[in-house]
């Protein structure tokens, strides 16, 4: 696993997975890449998919407010074709880029998370202290101030709901294996880990919060918002679990998040939409929302995709236009997809949301919140402080 992922340049390299299955993605055979995705785009996207039947695709999209309008929501996206894939599993670590399938000794009958190996020390997101010094929309009192436009906003009816991020920097350059290795610490891989290098960017996250898993028969979507954090007296945390699905604050974020995607589903087929339950990641927990959708016929996988690309703000239109007063940054590829497309057409996709990003010389981490009616500055910053605290991160000092 470190012989795969070590290494300087500019080399692709990909992976993704969870506990069961982890995919390596090392060199580009195959790639299609637009840096802003219009409806023109999107049918050339779906070509280029249909020429790669039989391959497993890696990918992600970016999200960008500065060029969407409510009806032409244009991210960025890059998908590739690996040269060599690696498959992580119970069996070993196995190339089956090709017909013939070669099993590393060192890694028989180990598990993605044991081939992982234990993070000797961690460094998370710098200090309160740093936030402070942050000069790009990091700092406490910038996020508080754009949390209170978003507020009176939502007063004026402008909008009913947006989500707010925040960007920290990070000192020193990321260690990508000690990074993997301390997300499975923290949360015992029970969501999906993702890492990306290319020429332009480089990102490493986990998230539970699978957007689109399945194929253009039907999929599932688990869409996860509100955020509570867990405390070690079991008495105390089961009354703050009830709260948080009882809770007005909590459960109306969840409520709208939940609403807004339900639409977008409902326009390429028939949904079917759980109840909320409780999902425990790391220290924190949140409530999540499963929605089973039936495409209707002659659907493809572009138009999934599109469906559950996250916007963060409703309506889009005038959501977009205060996103891009309050955020003097590109999230890249913050807040966007990151997944694969398998040879049969079935997919898998979460939301880049838990990740670092290494972009133009830079590190920097996002978090954010759903600013809704019931929001406060406090509690919104107080939120992102919490998410902050809960992604792991291990800074190479080397570097």
């Amino acid at each position: 696993m470190e012989a795969l992922l070590s290494g300087g340049g500019s080399r692709f390299i990909s992976l993704y997975g969870n506990e069961v299955k982890l995919y390596i993605g090392v060199g580009v055979a195959e790639s299609f890449t637009s840096w802003r995705v219009g409806s023109g785009e999107w049918v050339e996207f779906q070509r280029w998919l249909d020429g790669m039947r039989g391959r497993l695709i890696f990918g992600y999209t970016s999200f960008s407010a500065a060029c969407s309008r409510e009806d032409d929501f244009t991210p960025a996206i890059r998908f590739v074709v690996p040269q060599s894939i690696f498959e992580v599993s119970e069996f070993g670590l196995r190339e089956v880029s090709s017909n013939t399938s070669t099993t590393y000794r060192a890694f028989e009958g180990v598990s993605p998370a044991e081939s992982l190996g234990d993070a000797e020390s961690v460094v998370r997101f710098p200090s309160l202290a740093d936030w402070e010094a942050d000069r790009r929309g990091g700092g406490a009192d910038c996020y508080k101030r754009n949390v209170a436009v978003a507020i009176e906003a939502i007063r004026s009816r402008m909008v009913a709901s947006v989500t707010i991020a925040r960007r920290i920097p990070v000192g020193g350059a990321i260690d990508i294996l000690g990074t993997l290795r301390q997300q499975r610490l923290m949360n015992s891989l029970s969501g999906f880990q993702y890492f990306w290098r290319d020429a332009d960017v480089c990102f490493v996250g986990a998230n539970p919060e699978l957007l689109a898993i399945g194929g253009v028969g039907a999929f599932d979507t688990y869409k996860l918002s509100g955020t509570q954090e867990r405390v070690s007296c079991l008495e105390e945390d089961e009354k703050f679990r009830a709260e948080l699905v009882s809770g007005t604050r909590c459960r109306f974020e969840h409520d709208c998040s939940v609403k807004s995607l339900a639409k977008r589903l409902r326009a390429i087929g028939d949904v079917a939409v759980g109840v909320p339950a409780v999902v425990d990641w790391g220290n924190l927990r949140h409530l999540s929302t499963r929605f089973r959708t039936l495409p209707g016929r002659g659907l493809r996988v572009v138009d999934i995709i599109r469906s559950v690309l996250p916007h963060g703000c409703a309506p889009e239109s005038s959501g977009f236009s205060l996103i891009r007063s309050l955020e003097d940054c590109s999230r890249g590829p913050y807040y966007g997809l990151v997944g694969v497309v398998h040879g049969d057409g079935s997919f898998q996709f979460t939301q880049n949301i838990r990740s670092v990003i290494s972009c133009a010389g830079c590190v920097f981490g996002y978090v954010g919140a759903a600013v809704t009616r019931n929001s406060t500055p406090e509690l919104e910053l107080a939120e992102t402080n919490l998410k902050a605290a809960n992604t792991a991160l291990v800074v190479d000092t080397s570097a």
